[in-house]
């Protein structure tokens, strides 16, 4: 299997797209390692928990992940932590997560984490995978099952095996390969797709530890929505990993640099430390983080428009984003996206499937009362009784559309194609070109429609 892999061409790691990492989702969630780059003395253990609703189960879940570290190797430190990212994505590099072993050269790991080509990071590296093999997690209801849905208890160590051969020198290709193995638990996570993309290229611009947690357990975040809120305390001892003995002053201190790290990058929205850090009430703050206008547009540019990636951020699949903005108008989509974030926030996490209720609320036009603290059935209700315009533009389709034999709805739409829009007619070119079925049906949909509004004389 060595003789194999050095005769290919061997690709090192730093040649590939630091912009297509990945993380692992579960390991985003908590801190696996001490914000420092050095634990206490004598301390074996630590651990973080939270309170999140469980929408299967229909309850709060409380969830704990303790860390224990080995006797020799200790607790994992904030380099670990960039180590294991590097592995991660050393595995996507070579393998797609296909097979839980990868074969590596420790030069490639020290040259990709940009650290000194000296003995002290070889060194540094075998300390960490040495870490990485011993230390084990015991996920107590933290551990999402992608497969069953559920939080369930796993207890494990990062790596199951790590096989290091002599030091590459620069340019030393020919030496014996090492390797690892992953896991089980956490390979299974990497083969069943529960990971998404992180941006390392930016990960390691980040400075401080605290800013690389942050960046990592917020990118996550915002994948369901752009604007979160959280306890301060929970914030930054569970999900970043400082010490619970600061009190809200000392914790906001701490903090500061890392948000104006992530704000330097342009990943979260640039507010004053009083937009920042709000306090609720005697002893209760909490912390606010906004996905920033730039990433926003990144996501527009990759193919999404503004109303469609607002929707994928609030839980609704990219099909089906896509779908709807080419179905509906941006104003009736933002009317929508508006209200369900007015909802009170028990009321949000009452709702089973946020983006299925958001799909609904846009397809039916849910009426939206302009109270932004009403029940949810106040903003958001079903027009029973007055249809609106576009409501009856949609059945009159309908209704004649069914009624249309095969040939007849063949004619249409040659006529539909020969009549359309420019503009409509350019997108579904585009539609075309990029592959995506969705999209391409979605504009086809519209040019008939528009073709049926003037047949039918809707306006």
């Amino acid at each position: 299997m060595e003789e194999q892999l050095r005769e290919e061409t061997w690709k090192p790691l730093w040649n590939f797209d630091l912009t297509d990492g990945r993380d692992e989702l579960n390991l985003a969630e908590f801190p696996l390692a001490a914000i420092a780059n050095r634990v206490p003395q004598g301390q074996k253990t630590f651990s973080f928990e939270d309170q999140v609703w469980d929408e299967g189960a229909k309850q709060k879940v409380n969830r704990k992940l303790t860390i224990s570290g080995s006797d020799q190797f200790g607790l994992p430190t904030a380099r670990d932590n960039d180590v294991l990212l590097a592995l991660i994505h050393l595995t996507k590099c070579r393998n797609s997560f296909r097979e839980p072993t990868v074969h590596f050269t420790r030069y490639e790991l020290v040259k990709f984490l940009k650290w000194d080509d000296g003995g002290k990071s070889y060194r540094r590296l075998e300390h960490s995978l040495n870490v990485l093999a011993s230390v084990t997690l015991f996920y107590n209801r933290a551990w999402w099952d992608l497969k069953g849905k559920s939080w369930r208890n796993r207890t494990f160590h990062i790596l199951e095996s790590v096989d290091l051969r002599g030091r590459e020198s620069v340019g030393a290709g020919e030496q014996p390969l090492s390797s690892l193995t992953w896991n089980g638990t956490i390979f299974a996570s990497f083969a069943a797709n529960y990971i998404k993309k992180l941006n390392l290229e930016v990960y390691f611009q980040l400075d401080g530890a605290a800013a690389r947690q942050a960046y990592r357990f917020l990118d996550k975040r915002f994948y369901h929505k752009r604007r979160w809120e959280f306890d301060i305390r929970v914030f930054a001892c569970e999900h970043l990993g400082l010490s619970r003995s600061y009190d809200t002053g000392q914790l906001k201190r701490k903090l500061e640099p890392a948000f104006q790290e992530l704000e330097r990058i342009h990943f979260i929205k640039p507010m004053s430390r009083h937009e920042r850090f709000v306090k609720r009430g005697p002893g209760n703050w909490i912390v606010i983080a906004e996905k920033s206008e730039k990433q926003i547009a990144v996501a527009e540019e990759k193919g999404l428009g503004r109303s469609a990636a607002k929707l994928v951020e609030r839980g609704v699949t990219r099909t089906v984003a896509e779908e709807i903005a080419t179905e509906f108008s941006a104003g009736q989509i933002e009317r929508q996206i508006a209200a369900f974030d007015q909802l009170p926030k028990e009321k949000r996490l009452a709702i089973k499937n946020g983006g299925g209720y958001l799909v609904r609320a846009i397809r039916a036009d849910y009426s939206v009362s302009p109270a932004s603290k009403l029940e949810a059935k106040e903003v958001l209700k079903p027009r029973e009784i007055q249809l609106t315009v576009e409501d009856r533009k949609r059945e009159s389709r309908r209704a004649y559309w069914k009624g249309l034999s095969v040939s007849e709805k063949a004619a249409i739409e040659k006529l539909a194609f020969e009549h359309a829009d420019s503009f409509v007619l350019s997108g579904w070119e585009r539609a075309l070109e990029s592959g995506s079925e969705a999209l391409t049906t979605g504009y086809r949909n519209t040019i008939i429609d528009q073709e049926l509004d003037r047949m039918l004389c809707v306006s």
